[in-house]
């Protein structure tokens, strides 16, 4: 807890649903880096502004309503990145309901959800582009696959290219079209649907509205001082709500920013190389890093001077004197 921290909950700024928790932070945040991912060539951090993304959101979520979607059911699959996190918003913010599909499902636990909440679209990573070639050949009820990673060129009237969709969208505003713009979402409506891990049985549905995640998105901030200064690393999942309401829509509503870890390997690594202030996780995953902590400084010969210096630590937080960093 930082010094002076008074639980701004008390003083929040009010949102009632998604779009509107979307929109009123473009005119606080708008130049303010929200989204950070890692260029495959550079290995660098790429940087996305606010007002940005909201544009971006604007585009997909436009050719979406082009495409004759408003009102459906629209699943995203695939790891966390930031075309997930333009998906799963140009979904919520005006267009339909939002089904995540975890990235690591098998086939027939795809087809499960598929089958039962009938999604007339899904956005998906390249990684599962034969998972979807697969259910587009076991139904008809998915109308259009459209890939993050597609080329245009191997697009088709099924699977359509994510630029290309972007690239309508765009189109389709300069001529005037403001469906997107315009369109105006229920708080209490069900517009998300979680599916549970299916560890003893088939994966039950969890049916959200907006005012449930923006509540909970409002009294985070009476957990944990964050601000528009705090980078988050996104490692959990996604279609998490753990991680899709503290590590993304929290984010949002803050001002504040999001790198996307590229896997379990290069955590130490994308927090220095970030900037990343805050991570999420879970007792395994820091119990593992613990451990590989004291096991780098036994093998270093440092854990006697570490041991030292938590125990002089530890005395002073007593007294009220935090050297812990």
């Amino acid at each position: 807890m930082r010094k002076g921290f008074d639980p701004i909950y008390k003083n929040a700024r009010q949102v009632t649903d998604i779009r509107n928790m979307l929109y009123s932070g473009l005119g606080l945040f708008a130049d303010n880096p929200l989204f950070l991912e890692k260029n495959k060539d550079t290995k660098a951090f790429d940087t996305v502004t606010y007002k940005e993304y909201v544009k971006e959101v604007e585009y997909l979520g436009t050719a979406l309503m082009k495409l004759g979607l408003k009102g459906a059911n629209l699943s995203v699959t695939g790891e966390n990145r930031y075309r997930w996190a333009v998906g799963y918003m140009a979904i919520v913010a005006g267009v339909g309901t939002v089904v995540p599909i975890d990235k690591l499902l098998p086939i027939h636990e795809i087809m499960n959800i598929v089958n039962r909440v009938e999604p007339q679209a899904i956005i998906y990573s390249g990684k599962k582009s034969d998972e979807m070639k697969e259910v587009a050949q076991k139904t008809d009820a998915v109308k259009y696959f459209i890939g993050m990673d597609l080329d245009p060129s191997e697009a088709d009237e099924r699977f359509l290219s994510y630029d290309a969709v972007i690239a309508m969208g765009k189109e389709e505003m300069e001529k005037g079209n403001r469906d997107f713009l315009d369109a105006t979402v229920d708080p209490e409506a069900i517009t998300i649907l979680l599916f549970t891990s299916a560890t003893t049985s088939k994966s039950k549905a969890a049916k959200l509205s907006q005012r449930n995640l923006v509540s909970n998105v409002m009294s985070a901030t009476t957990v944990i001082y964050m601000d528009s200064n705090d980078r988050f690393l996104s490692l959990l999942p996604l279609h998490h709500t753990f991680e899709s309401t503290c590590g993304f829509l929290v984010p949002i509503y803050m001002g504040a920013s999001i790198a996307y870890c590229e896997s379990l390997k290069t955590i130490v690594e994308d927090l220095k190389a970030s900037g990343s202030t805050i991570m999420l996780g879970v007792p395994l995953l820091f119990e593992g890093m613990y451990k590989k902590l004291w096991k780098k400084a036994e093998a270093g010969g440092s854990a006697k001077k570490l041991r030292t210096a938590l125990k002089i630590s530890n005395f002073l937080m007593k007294l009220g004197i935090d050297v812990r960093k």
